[in-house]
């Protein structure tokens, strides 16, 4: 259809991979990835809770431990992380096809294998070793991929994120919010602890400390107060020195706004 891009068509221009690179960012904005992330990591802790009633049922299952195999934001998580991980594969198997500058090429390549690392990072913990694919498959094909092990999973997580630690410390204008070195270091740091490995967690997550592109929110100066806390949380304080990496909404139409403010304002 003409109102369709397809795949054969698509991914010949730098511009195009740009986008495609954008596309496998946006996955992360989602209602089924990071905008439902509190019901399956948040609800099962003292973090928060649910009002039992309706269709939040499903969400009760998180806080008491009875998870249906069928519970929706399971299954839609998974479809979306899938989506996501299709999304960064497909644009690490057309890049090199492209022309474009060698310098944006490399840094493209590792932002999506920071984000894949992230999405399977993600995985990991909610299911155990996971089905991995690294590369663009046809559906057939997807029938015969088994289930990797808890150590194949965080083989392929680690391998993402170690290629992901070169990207740039930082970026200015609309590149803010871009994974950076340090995005991917935390990230690497934190799978290891993960991992039970705390002697490289530790050191990987001290370079980050040590980088000096990140610092706590400081409180007003004068008598204890939250100033510095409630900054982190300011509407109009997006990616501030205490953000390692954040997931990127705009409010105001297009689908790019986050609905937290509705999930937990008090009813």
């Amino acid at each position: 259809p003409p109102s369709q891009l397809s795949v054969e068509s698509y991914y010949k221009t730098a511009e195009q991979i740009e986008f495609a690179v954008n596309g496998a960012y946006s996955t992360l904005q989602t209602s089924n990835m990071y905008q439902n992330w509190y019901v399956l990591a948040e609800i099962p802790s003292d973090n928060t809770t649910n009002n039992l009633s309706g269709s939040v049922t499903d969400q009760d299952e998180f806080d008491k431990f009875y998870i249906r195999t069928t519970n929706p934001f399971l299954a839609n998580f998974w479809n979306e992380s899938y989506k996501g991980i299709n999304k960064c594969n497909m644009v690490l198997a057309k890049i090199d096809g492209v022309t474009m500058e060698n310098s944006r090429k490399e840094q493209l390549t590792k932002e999506v294998k920071f984000l894949r690392g992230l999405m399977y990072f993600n995985l990991v913990r909610i299911f155990g070793g996971v089905p991995l694919v690294t590369s663009t498959i046809q559906i057939t094909e997807a029938y015969g991929i088994a289930r990797s092990t808890l150590a194949e999973t965080y083989d392929q997580i680690i391998k993402d994120l170690t290629d992901a630690e070169s990207l740039p410390a930082s970026y200015t204008g609309n590149d803010v919010g871009r994974a950076t070195s340090g995005a991917a270091k935390a990230l690497l740091g934190a799978a290891y602890m993960a991992m039970k490995d705390y002697p490289k967690g530790e050191a990987k997550l001290a370079e980050v400390v040590s980088s000096g592109q990140y610092l706590l929110l400081e409180n007003d100066p004068g008598s204890l107060n939250s100033a510095g806390y409630e900054r982190i949380f300011d509407p109009t304080n997006h990616n501030h020195k205490e953000s390692v990496f954040d997931v990127q909404f705009k409010k105001g139409g297009f689908g790019e706004g986050s609905n937290f403010a509705n999930n937990f304002a008090p009813e």
